[in-house]
């Protein structure tokens, strides 16, 4: 309502009742009609003219109920349309009455300047500094930007700003000159998944394969990384005899999909005369070879002499810093030479020496408070010691303990790296030995310490695997996951062990040794029972499907899972730290001594 009739653009005239103030006086209604602003635009409708009123005053209720929104803050007054989003007023506030200038209100014109009703998702997807399409539908959902259209906002391709974006490296040069004289001579081939979405196949991964010489690009769409290894022995059969040669060498990144490869790429042969058989493994330049027979092992080395220019360095000693001594029973592999290197190399050659590589009370953790200590030094040690673990795993658990802290090493850290020399120092002869005439059956075990790290609670899972009694494969690693449960941890562990298993099976194939229902021992009956027991019960319902594949493999008999006692438990020394006593004895069991034992 208002009293100055000369602000109306049309008005009629009539007596209509009164008003009634907050101070109980009453005003005489003499009209009513439409307000008007300078640029001719209706911004209220049904407006009273009251006699002797020297202000205007709205109604809050009322312009709700004509459809406007009002927001109010410490400031002004905003008042828009709930539908259009239009501003039809700011209303400034003087101390606490908030003021309405009709003469320079916001008119409709001057507040479109940036609405459109595109409806192109895409468009948006842009426009939007390409967020991604679930935010563009939350953004759209809550109304949290004004003028977002009410569209269903899906990613029906693929953004190529986006993807350019997301790579973590820029596309390598072009190369000018090409390496490779004809097509197969190499092969370059990498697998890419899991993919967000399943194809239309219901496949998550692929693999890619390029030709270096014609640049010529394959692409093979897998339901599971497990049908790596199948996929490419077909294509390779396919392509072999479509270009009548043969692929002469494969570039990858030696992941695990590949592990297989080597078999098509023809680096182990085998020869069989009579009751004897010889064994010859390629390693890129390098030749080793072996024979239950000594007369075949010269006679072929006289012929590849002859057919190539090549030196024979006889019985083999020294291979990839691995010491080798071959006795009439007996085979010793250490690394007796560069362990004391190691040692003279940081200043360790003359240290006090130590009983076990770490104490069994020693609990490393970030030592916030600590003193840093040089970090080239530190990671120096650790790259160094990694090395030594492929001969030494009786020091594998505390190398891998030592070597989470080498992006903040302290000198607790440092000291711990130290009594791992202090324990080298005493045992520079120790290796491990492999006697002759083991029955070839394999036993697997796995363990792993519960919530065993102090910084986020994870486990460390330990495995290793023999032939007889010789220790031929260890492993230590901290597990990806928290686990809830011993029960769900050993079965985490166990399930990630199946498929090296299941790879030391196949390459025994090629050995003529062919192996069933391979035992895995481990120490906890409840994880056991998982492997037997397909029911999901309400405490492992949670468990990725990924982990039951040891499952499957259980009831197509490849192995079996048995329980073995906690003290016979051969990887509490890959997984936790021990007290001497039950450190040697593990030690021995494994077959980690020093040469010295056996003169």
């Amino acid at each position: 309502m208002t009293g100055d009739p000369s602000k109306f653009s049309s008005l009629k005239l009539k007596n209509e009742g009164f008003v009634t103030y907050g101070d109980n006086n009453k005003g005489k209604i003499i009209g009513h009609g439409n307000i008007r602003n300078s640029s001719s635009s209706t911004l209220i409708e049904n407006v009273l003219l009251v006699e002797g009123l020297k202000h205007y005053l709205l109604s809050i209720s009322q312009l709700s109920d004509k459809g406007f929104k009002i927001e109010f803050d410490n400031t002004c007054c905003l008042i828009c349309h709930k539908l259009t989003k239009e501003i039809r007023f700011i209303r400034k506030r003087i101390d606490n009455i908030y003021m309405l200038d009709l003469e320079h209100s916001i008119t409709i014109y001057n507040t479109k300047c940036l609405i459109t009703k595109e409806d192109n998702i895409w468009l948006w997807h842009r426009r939007a500094a390409h967020i991604h399409m679930d935010h563009l539908n939350k953004l759209s959902r809550k109304e949290l930007v004004i003028g977002l259209p009410k569209l269903k906002f899906s990613k029906d391709k693929l953004c190529d700003p986006c993807q350019k974006g997301k790579q973590v490296k820029a596309s390598f040069k072009r190369k000018i000159q090409i390496s490779t004289s004809k097509p197969l001579q190499l092969i370059h081939m990498d697998l890419f998944g899991p993919s967000r979405t399943m194809s239309l196949g219901g496949n998550y991964y692929g693999i890619v394969i390029v030709d270096d010489y014609s640049r010529f690009t394959w692409v093979m769409f897998l339901a599971n990384k497990s049908e790596a290894f199948n996929s490419f022995k077909k294509f390779a059969k396919l392509v072999q005899n479509e270009k009548n040669t043969n692929i002469t060498l494969i570039r990858s990144d030696h992941g695990g999909e590949f592990q297989n490869f080597f078999v098509v790429d023809n680096t182990l042969f085998v020869k069989k005369f009579k009751n004897d058989t010889m064994y010859v493994q390629i390693y890129v330049d390098d030749i080793v070879f072996g024979s239950t027979n000594s007369s075949l092992c010269k006679e072929f080395a006289k012929t590849m002499q002859g057919e190539f220019e090549m030196s024979m360095t006889g019985e083999l000693t020294f291979f990839l810093g691995l010491q080798i001594k071959q006795m009439s029973d007996e085979i010793f592999i250490s690394q007796n030479k560069y362990c004391n290197e190691l040692l003279k190399k940081f200043g360790m050659e003359g240290c006090k020496e130590a009983a076990t590589p770490i104490s069994n009370s020693c609990n490393l953790d970030l030592d916030e408070k600590g003193i840093a200590v040089g970090n080239s030094k530190y990671r120096g040690i650790i790259g160094s010691l990694l090395y030594l673990t492929a001969s030494r795993p009786d020091i594998i658990f505390v190398v891998c303990l030592c070597a989470r802290f080498q992006a903040n090493p302290k000198e607790s850290h440092m000291k711990s790296v130290k009594s791992i020399l202090k324990y080298l120092r005493g045992t520079t002869n120790v290796g491990i030995w492999y006697p002759k005439g083991v029955s070839l059956s394999m036993i697997d075990y796995s363990d792993s310490d519960y919530a065993g790290c102090r910084l986020d609670r994870k486990s460390t899972s330990g495995t290793c695997h023999l032939l007889g009694n010789a220790l031929v494969s260890w492993h230590n690693k901290k597990q990806a996951c928290v686990a809830l449960s011993t029960a769900e941890d050993e079965y985490i562990v166990a399930s990630s062990f199946c498929a090296q298993i299941l790879w030391m099976k196949q390459q025994l194939k090629y050995y003529g040794t062919e192996l069933n229902k391979t035992p895995l021992r481990c120490d906890n009956t409840s994880a056991i029972n998982l492997t037997k027991n397909p029911i999901l019960h309400s405490r492992t319902k949670h468990i990725e499907m990924r982990h039951h594949f040891l499952r499957d493999h259980v009831q197509n008999n490849d192995f079996v899972v048995k329980f073995v006692e906690t003290n016979k438990q051969l990887v509490d020394i890959f997984t936790k730290p021990l007290p001497k006593e039950r450190f040697n004895q593990l030690r021995i069991k494994l077959e980690i001594i020093n040469y010295s034992c056996l003169n």
